[in-house]
Formats: C-alpha cells, structure tokens, sequence
C-alpha cells in the first residue's frame, strides 16, 4: 500500500487458522504488530478496495482475525 511503519510494540499477536481446500488443508498464520503509519496510503493495482473506519462502527465482514486483535492491542473491550 505504498506506507511506512513505525513499529510501537514489537511483541506480535499471533492467530492461527487451519483451513479445508480442494488441495487439502493449509494453515494460515497472521502475525500483528502495533505500528505507526508513516505517510499516506497509495494504493497499487493490486488493492481492490480499502478504507478507514471508525472502531465504534465497524461492518460485519471484518476478517475472523480482527476483532481479537483489536482486542489485544486495548482498542476495544
């Protein structure tokens, strides 16, 4: 997306999911740091969509991983 980042905590939140594919069964493994960003986002041509929201009004089809990390990283209880 074009930014920089300046790391806050450099202890990461890891989540792990396993997931079924018609090739068999991968895991998918985030890792998230709080982080800074430095500068504006400039999208490629391989960013579809993105947007800001606010914590208070987030949509319903967040990621599984989001929420938790929100949660660990003391944005919302």
């Amino acid at each position: 997306m074009g930014i920089k980042i300046k790391v806050i905590d450099e202890t990461p939140f890891i989540t792990h999911t396993r997931k079924e594919t018609d090739e068999g069964a991968i895991d998918v493994i985030l890792v998230h740091y709080l982080a800074e960003r430095i500068g504006e986002i400039k999208p490629g041509d391989d960013i579809r969509e993105w947007a800001w929201h606010d914590l208070s009004k987030l949509p319903s089809d967040l990621g599984p991983n989001i929420i938790p990390a929100l949660k660990h990283f003391n944005f919302i209880k």
